[in-house]
């Protein structure tokens, strides 16, 4: 090769360095891959994969200091992919990202929603032989939940500090939140702890997969200040670990999943047709139901006989206006506690709402659509029947996109 070509060679390289740092600082993105893309073509080199590259490293870091190191590092990788004639691959960059993760500076921190959800339906098929129950339910998030903030700590930190707003709830390694970073470190190699903030509105034994989703939560904002190692599918795959919660998975999706096996096999579902302001209210009442006693107290021979697929097929074709609306989980629960029940009938006689339904193990029932006579009628006759931890009006709600997370309503 001639001297002028070597030259022409290495100038290409640097500006390919030079425009995927721009890139990744988010500016102009588009502009920038695009001339990226048009330089690699008139090129002789190997090709670069540059739709994995940016969906993977710029997800979240469009500005700040974290995105100058995610730019840097990437350039400097693709570098030194085109000059050693490599194609470049994710676990190459995953690599570099853990060091990233491990250089963000202390007080780097994120706040995040953290919302609860309803079981839309849920059958229970069989009992297996671990002692867990596989289930087929869909799962939906909703726009009630708790608030968590997550910062990170000093390098030289050894362990995460949680705080919460509740008494009572434990802030060592029995929570899912420490748990759900635990985990993170585990998979991604990442080293740095975290302070966390926990405001906690979902009432705990209440079915609304509370502390599930503040693992999940965690476990996103962890990987989003480290400069996201995981992509969101490796995510879900990360989350699919029984010590962080059966549910966790579910919140790592879309916000709407049809869930089957203990609930950790989670099949996305599109957005329901439903109007986009349906009223939700969630009436939990002042006891919770324990999720053990509730499936001791199962029948197996009484469950319902619907076809879960079926169910879903009704659900995705005529939203939440039909009536097949099943909770193999509200016998036992109604065994466990009648006074469920009966507040479960007088919610679906007395106000005429669409649907009414235990979400998950309850105790906490959910009626869709408005009550006859209002808001303020509805929760005075409730209350003054039944001993009520709280009435809460709130609507179904997912995530923008797979690489955003749930935004407060």
């Amino acid at each position: 090769m001639t001297a002028s070509r070597q030259r022409a060679c290495l100038l290409r390289r640097l500006l390919v360095g030079l425009i995927i740092c721009i890139a990744m600082l988010g500016s102009a993105p588009q502009e920038a891959f695009a001339t990226l893309r048009n330089s690699l073509a008139a090129s002789e080199g190997p090709s670069l994969q540059l739709c994995e590259l940016r969906s993977g490293l710029s997800r979240h870091f469009q500005t700040g200091p974290c995105s100058v190191g995610v730019g840097l590092v990437s350039g400097m990788f693709c570098c030194i992919s085109l000059r050693r004639g490599r194609r470049l691959r994710w676990p190459a960059v995953r690599t570099a990202l853990e060091a990233v993760g491990d250089s963000v500076p202390a007080g780097t921190l994120m706040k995040l929603f953290s919302p609860a959800k309803v079981n839309l339906f849920l059958r229970i098929i069989r009992r297996r032989p671990d002692g867990y129950h596989d289930l087929a339910s869909l799962f939906h998030t909703v726009a009630f939940g708790d608030d968590l903030e997550l910062e990170v700590l000093p390098e030289s930190a050894e362990k995460d500090e949680l705080k919460c707003n509740l008494p009572g709830v434990p802030v060592d390694d029995s929570n899912l939140v420490i748990r759900a970073l635990n985990l993170f470190r585990e998979k991604s190699g990442v080293k740095r702890h975290f302070g966390i903030k926990l405001e906690k509105s979902i009432p705990a034994q209440a079915g609304m997969g509370g502390g599930s989703s503040n693992a999940a939560t965690a476990f996103f904002g962890a990987n989003a200040l480290c400069g996201n190692p995981a992509s969101p599918q490796e995510l879900l795959e990360w989350g699919d670990d029984p010590v962080i919660g059966s549910d966790a998975t579910f919140f790592l999706s879309e916000g709407t999943a049809y869930c089957t096996g203990r609930g950790e096999i989670v099949t996305p579902v599109d957005a329901l047709k439903v109007p986009r302001d349906l009223s939700i209210y969630l009436v939990k009442p002042a006891y919770g139901i324990s999720t053990p006693a509730c499936f001791k107290a199962l029948d197996l021979e009484s469950l319902s006989s619907i076809d879960p697929e079926e169910l879903l097929k009704t659900f995705q074709e005529k939203g939440t206006a039909h009536s097949s609306w099943v909770n193999d989980l509200e016998a036992p629960a109604f065994q466990v506690n009648p006074n469920l029940g009966e507040l479960k009938e007088f919610l679906g006689k007395e106000f005429g709402f669409e649907a009414v339904l235990m979400s998950g193990s309850g105790s906490t029932i959910y009626c869709v659509g408005d009550p006859n006579g209002g808001t303020a009628a509805f929760e005075a006759a409730t209350k003054e029947r039944f001993d009520i931890e709280g009435i809460w009006k709130t609507q179904l709600m997912r995530r923008p996109s797979p690489t955003e997370w749930y935004s407060k309503i």
